[in-house]
């Protein structure tokens, strides 16, 4: 994982126990040709292929999508979890 990508980890840390069971996340690590494979094979079993051959070469990227997997935020460079957690709990109360 590149160093700037190790500066989100806290946050997403705290985002993952915060909505644990409610949102589920998933992570496409790129940092070498070897994770970038499995990345890419697990989009495609979860049916996200598209969406990460789109969005597969920027790193520090959060994306969140919502049920229909529809793009509802899209950040880089932000480690302020505040900034997400407006986004998923308004997601939880449309979708509880």
């Amino acid at each position: 994982m590149p160093v700037a990508c190790q500066q989100l980890k806290p946050t997403l840390a705290l985002l993952n126990e915060r909505y644990s069971g409610k949102i589920r996340f998933v992570r496409f690590d790129i940092t070498s040709e070897l994770t970038a494979t499995r990345s890419r094979e697990r989009a495609e079993k979860l049916g996200l292929a598209d969406f990460y051959e789109k969005n597969h070469e920027r790193t520090f990227l959060v994306i969140v999508l919502d049920s229909s997997r529809k793009e509802v935020f899209r950040t880089v460079n932000d480690t302020v979890p505040e900034h997400y957690t407006s986004v998923l709990d308004s997601l939880l109360e449309r979708h509880p």
